[in-house]
């Protein structure tokens, strides 16, 4: 529920990426600096938040791209991560 609250944007464009563990100050900057024309990342702690603009498939951004740079994670539409919160309150 916490992830699906901090949203830093739109539920129906966005995507959440579980990390392993946290990315470096370094990692983290350099994501944060990637060319991704009109999406947008934000980082905090062990999620990667990414807003698309619509197919991932058509992304400048890719999971390589991200796992190269802040290492392995998994990733899910933020709506489907707002269903199982809601059907599973902690």
């Amino acid at each position: 529920a916490e992830i699906v609250a901090h949203r830093p944007f739109s539920l129906e464009t966005s995507v959440v990426g579980f990390l392993k563990r946290a990315p470096s100050a370094a990692a983290t900057k350099a994501a944060l600096a990637w060319d991704i024309g009109d999406e947008e990342i934000a980082i905090r702690g062990k999620e990667l938040y990414w807003r698309h603009g619509g197919r991932m498939s058509e992304s400048a951004l890719g999971k390589i791209k991200i796992e190269r740079t802040l290492g392995p994670l998994t990733m899910r539409n933020l709506t489907t991560v707002a269903k199982i919160a809601a059907k599973y309150p902690a």
